[in-house]
């Protein structure tokens, strides 16, 4: 139970509904206390006060409620002129959207038969463009999710719902009370629970992850017709030409072979495809031999230890034997360095 007090318009008409709404530089003391009331929001126009939001006060914390013991209320507010207002305190029970969807819920769902005429109305109306089918979504464009109880105000004529249960949680937290579709006002007393969509969300035939159906002339309705997908058969890829032309392995073949069936197109005559990936087997299929490392010769010094690279110098001798000697380090200039071994094997590679 809270203890609220409202402030609204004064207005002659008994039969019009009247709206929250503050009293220019409004103060209000509750028992000697002043009680807290809603910011202002700011406006950039000149001259005008910025007014406070349309809502209720809560102000059980600051009554006394004992039946023998009295409560002082002072309001104060800048008058003007040709405008009265009227400020009323009410005893209210809150309650929670959680409670409000289970009341919607006891209230009944509007009957299958009345959407299905609004829908034949709607596809069948001289007044509009002839159409033979509407697609419809059955999320909820709130949260973009698929709906769960669908509901529409019951003077609002649009095919469209959205959920009830997330609609109430966000007035929960800012009431505002508007329909999310058409933007008309949509308070809690016109909300219906739409039993054609009802139907429709719990029907075997729509699938989990479909969010539109499309609605036909006679009210009836199908699910949203998947585009076939269009497969293509798998190319068969000429082999490159010449009896030369040597066809790599593993993932670099389709490169190569690729490039082989673009260059036959083109009109090559021969073409001859090497594979430069550092796939361990080699086009022939055996793995090429690693370059030796190049060795460094150790002179003989007088104080011991490595000579660095020596500059290049003759070829040896094709046969491939040993260097000759070093001469010994007792003599008065010490030997030039010798030149590097040559790589044992070295494979050669026909580019033409």
């Amino acid at each position: 139970m809270q203890i609220q007090l409202r402030f609204c318009q004064y207005s002659s008409d008994t039969g019009k509904e009247v709206l929250d709404e503050f009293p220019p530089s409004v103060c209000v003391q509750i028992n000697n206390k002043m009680a807290t009331l809603p910011n202002p929001i700011p406006t950039n126009k000149p001259g005008v006060e910025p007014k406070r939001p349309p809502r209720p006060v809560a102000i059980t914390q600051m009554c006394r409620l004992s039946p023998i013991l009295p409560n002082n209320v002072n309001i104060k507010w800048a008058a003007e002129f040709g405008k009265g207002w009227v400020v009323g305190i009410w005893l209210v029970m809150k309650l929670s959207s959680s409670d409000l969807l289970e009341r919607l819920k006891k209230k009944g769902t509007r009957s299958t038969e009345f959407t299905r005429k609004l829908i034949v109305d709607k596809l069948n109306d001289d007044d509009e463009v002839a159409t033979t089918s509407l697609k419809v979504s059955v999320s909820c464009p709130l949260g973009k999710m698929r709906m769960q109880v669908p509901c529409r105000p019951s003077k609002c004529n649009h095919l469209q719902c959205f959920d009830a249960s997330l609609f109430l949680q966000m007035n929960e937290r800012k009431p505002t009370w508007n329909c999310p579709v058409c933007d008309a006002k949509a308070p809690y007393d016109q909300l219906l629970i739409d039993g054609y969509f009802q139907e429709v969300l719990q029907s075997k035939d729509l699938s989990r992850d479909e969010n539109d159906i499309i609605l036909e002339k006679d009210g009836t309705w199908k699910p949203v017709p998947k585009d076939e997908e269009k497969t293509k058969p798998p190319s068969s890829l000429p082999p490159a030409g010449g009896g030369g032309g040597s066809k790599a392995s593993g993932d670099a073949s389709s490169t190569s072979n690729t490039n082989g069936a673009n260059a036959a197109a083109a009109g090559a005559d021969d073409v001859e495809c090497i594979d430069l990936s550092d796939d361990d087997e080699a086009p022939g299929g055996a793995a090429p031999p690693p370059p030796p490392p190049l060795p460094f010769a150790d002179a003989a010094t007088g104080g011991g230890g490595a000579a660095p690279p020596p500059p290049p110098g003759p070829p040896p001798p094709s046969g491939g034997g040993p260097p000759p000697p070093l001469p010994a380090a007792g003599g008065a200039a010490a030997a030039p360095p010798l030149p590097p071994l040559p790589p044992q094997e070295i494979e050669c590679i026909d580019l033409d």
